[in-house]
């Protein structure tokens, strides 16, 4: 029971902090983060190479002032994080 009890605490920290960083966030917002956290990114590749010159077209299209300042983000309470582009490209470091 008390495992049930920290994990409660863990996603309303989450949720709390998720707010506070994009204010805007509805529920299914609040829902995709934490089922990214559960499932990872695995579910959406089915194509390695596609997601590889998708991932490469949107940096090159992509400026350093219009990117996030962090690297990366927790997607929920499983230590599972989504990274940014500025982590992916050596030029936008």
């Amino acid at each position: 029971m008390l495992s049930i009890l920290a994990s409660a605490q863990d996603i309303k920290t989450f949720v709390q902090k998720q707010m506070e960083t994009y204010p805007k966030s509805r529920l299914l917002d609040i829902y995709k983060s934490c089922f990214q956290d559960y499932m990872g990114a695995e579910h959406l590749v089915s194509d390695r190479q596609r997601v590889k010159v998708y991932l490469d077209e949107e940096l090159q299209g992509t400026s350093l002032d219009s990117l996030l300042t962090w690297l990366y983000e927790p997607c929920g309470v499983n230590n599972i994080c989504r990274c940014f582009f500025r982590l992916l490209s050596p030029s936008m470091n």
